[in-house]
């Protein structure tokens, strides 16, 4: 089932894995996985990048479960 950011935010108590990436309109991949962290523990999410700073990846671990990188194969995630 796909929805959006959002509805986690209305159901705190479900889990789930979010994926997102780095580049979006309103906000970034890490923003967004820092607020619905602080907002559900249920979730994991995995943000989406062709290209992460080291240090972005360190300071993010602890909100981020993993990162991926672009180009993104639907194998890696079927593991």
């Amino acid at each position: 089932v796909v929805v959006t950011a959002v509805a986690f935010f209305d159901f705190p108590e479900e889990e789930g894995c979010l994926i997102v990436d780095m580049n979006m309109p309103s906000l970034n991949g890490i923003e967004l996985a820092k607020q619905l962290h602080e907002a559900s523990s249920h979730l994991k999410i995995f943000v989406m990048s062709g290209f992460l700073p080291e240090n972005t990846i360190q300071s993010s671990l602890k909100y981020v479960d993993e990162f991926l990188k672009k180009p993104l194969h639907i194998d890696y995630l079927l593991k």
